[in-house]
């Protein structure tokens, strides 16, 4: 499956109506070529190996309902099981629906985008799913009603206990990877994750710096809100780099801060 944009795509979660995506991508079916030994006339077979899919990646904002995001919350909380997700691409009225369902689809990653403090674009989330098979369906039109409406405008905010964020002008995207239970983790699963990065004016910076440069500072916790509805909360917070701008002095000196995150948890309102 190529990647479509637009609003005319429904997302179906265990046999329910979840709402509008805002675009689609992967999903495709693949399968190996096997080559055979070759036999007494030196002749290599070849045939087709067993049918694989691909990930598909959902584009979506916060409009969607609460037992998807749960889901998603769950996956990065490293205990959500398979479940079936349906997309549904609308159709003129009276005209049947056509719609691809993902059986035992497992969440592989979840992107929360970057953030600007002088943007007011409305946010948009990605989630990678790896299904163990895929259909193709019809659905009747009435099926496909979604909300579609556009979340408000809303501006982040990031809080990290003792520290002020209020000046905090990019964060960049972050990305969570849930795992598979592996033996080495005693059963566990572990999921890897990309820093929290922000950048903040350099006068500003100096809590952070201070933090970092003391070698018996403690690990801090926070949260980023990213609508009214999606939280994203950090444990055990740690300054790993405090890099400054080429030019120090000035108020439009910026700083970047990286700080690695123990655990991740999505907060659902």
């Amino acid at each position: 499956m190529r990647r479509y944009a637009g609003s005319d795509y429904a997302l179906e979660f265990a046999g329910k109506l979840a709402g509008r995506l805002t675009a689609v991508e992967g999903g495709g079916v693949k399968a190996d070529v096997v080559s055979l030994m070759p036999g007494p006339d030196y002749l290599r077979l070849k045939h087709i190996g067993p049918v694989g899919y691909g990930p598909v990646k959902l584009e979506f904002q916060d409009n969607l309902t609460q037992p998807f995001l749960h889901w998603i919350a769950q996956a990065i909380a490293r205990s959500a099981g398979r479940q079936e997700v349906a997309i549904i691409a609308a159709r003129a009225p009276g005209l049947e629906s056509r719609a691809i369902a993902f059986e035992g689809s497992q969440i592989s990653e979840v992107i929360f985008p970057a953030l600007d403090a002088h943007s007011h674009d409305a946010v948009a989330f990605e989630a990678t799913l790896q299904p163990a098979k895929v259909r193709w369906e019809t659905r009747p039109v009435e099926s496909t009603a979604a909300d579609a409406r556009n979340p408000p405008p809303f501006r982040f905010r990031l809080s990290i206990d003792g520290a002020d964020c209020s000046r905090v002008t990019k964060i960049d995207a972050i990305s969570v990877r849930p795992a598979e239970p592996t033996p080495k983790a005693g059963g566990q699963s572990l999921a890897t994750s990309s820093q929290v990065v922000f950048e903040i004016p350099s006068r500003f910076a100096a809590p952070f710096e201070k933090w970092f440069s003391d070698p018996k500072a403690a690990p801090r916790n926070g949260y980023l809100s990213y609508t009214p509805r999606l939280r994203l909360d950090f444990s055990q917070l740690t300054v790993t780099r405090v890099t400054r701008d080429h030019n120090p002095t000035g108020p439009a000196a910026k700083s970047t801060i990286r700080l690695a995150c123990a655990r991740f948890s999505l907060r659902v309102g």
